[in-house]
């Protein structure tokens, strides 16, 4: 298995030109649309400079990691993103949660984490759609 060296500094990397590029698309937004992202996008920016400071200060013969263990989310990520107006957001995100939680928790049933990825879609479809009001696809 394919292990990379400072992982820190590589997450806090690709964090930051996340950060950044979304920060760039929000500049598209109204000022009152754009202000809950950004503030969010502030927090994530920060914690991927501590992420890459950390790293850089972190003893580097020590450290490694497992490149499948950051690979695996951010491509499942990608592909929810484009398969996002193109399938029922309820389906795709029960399936996108039951890729995610596949090998974990250990001990689970496939029934059990069946059920949690149906559960969890359903509840964020219920909260967007009634809570906040906002059109599902």
């Amino acid at each position: 298995m394919a292990r990379i060296k400072y992982p820190q500094v590589f997450v806090g990397a690709v964090l930051l030109v996340i950060g950044f590029y979304f920060w760039w698309l929000s500049n598209g937004l109204q000022l009152s649309a754009a202000e809950y992202p950004r503030i969010v996008l502030a927090l994530m920016i920060g914690v991927a400079v501590v992420m890459v400071g950390a790293g850089i200060r972190y003893d580097r013969s020590v450290a490694s990691y497992d490149f499948a263990g950051v690979a695996v989310p951010i491509v499942l990520t990608l592909i929810y993103i484009a398969l996002f107006g193109r399938l029922d957001f309820r389906v795709l995100t029960a399936l996108y949660v039951l890729a995610m939680i596949w090998k974990h928790p250990a001990g689970w049933s496939l029934f059990s984490k069946v059920v949690l990825a149906a559960a969890t879609s359903m509840a964020l479809y219920t909260i967007f759609v009634r809570a906040f009001n906002l059109p599902i696809p």
